[in-house]
């Protein structure tokens, strides 16, 4: 049985491609989005559909190495940024089609602020990521849920999501 998620560094020159574009950026307003009754930031990168194009294509031969099959881009959502005190409400991810996904930490000033899973024999796991390592999951063992507020000033996270090739 394939593993459903995995942890894994993410290839420099493409990480410096993120925090490059992050940094250029940065001063922009940001996108003030709600998640789980609270708001965050989000840099919205829908502005820089080039940019967009580029980092999805850069980290797909991720995702298709992960799931073993071809696959379409979807989508990329933009960075948040959580700040002290975010939560996560229990919230299972149930997108209406198969999707292999990944969460990338951008950068923080956190303690570990772990994301959850289910693994192969359905427990829960919890994966706690450092600036430049990635999660990769297949989207039906994602759990949209933090077992705790962050503590610490903030955490940055950008996820995108591919589905397979029709």
């Amino acid at each position: 049985m394939s593993e459903p998620f995995k942890k894994i560094k993410i290839p420099k020159n493409i990480f410096e491609l993120i925090v490059d574009i992050y940094y250029l950026t940065r001063l922009e307003p940001f996108k003030i989005v709600q998640d789980n009754d609270q708001k965050i930031n989000l840099f919205d990168i829908n502005k820089y559909p080039n940019f967009k194009n580029i980092l999805l294509e850069s980290i797909k031969p991720i995702h298709e190495n992960f799931s073993s099959k071809k696959l379409d881009s979807l989508d990329c959502c933009g960075i948040k940024s959580y700040w002290e005190n975010s939560f996560k409400n229990f919230d299972i991810f149930q997108p209406s089609e198969y999707l292999i996904g990944s969460i990338i930490k951008v950068d923080h000033n956190a303690n570990p602020w772990p994301i959850l899973f289910k693994n192969n024999e359905n427990n829960i796991e919890e994966i706690n990521l450092e600036s430049g390592e990635m999660v990769v999951f297949k989207s039906n063992n994602f759990i949209e849920k933090r077992q705790s507020k962050l503590i610490g000033l903030y955490s940055r996270e950008l996820s995108f999501y591919y589905k397979e090739k029709a």
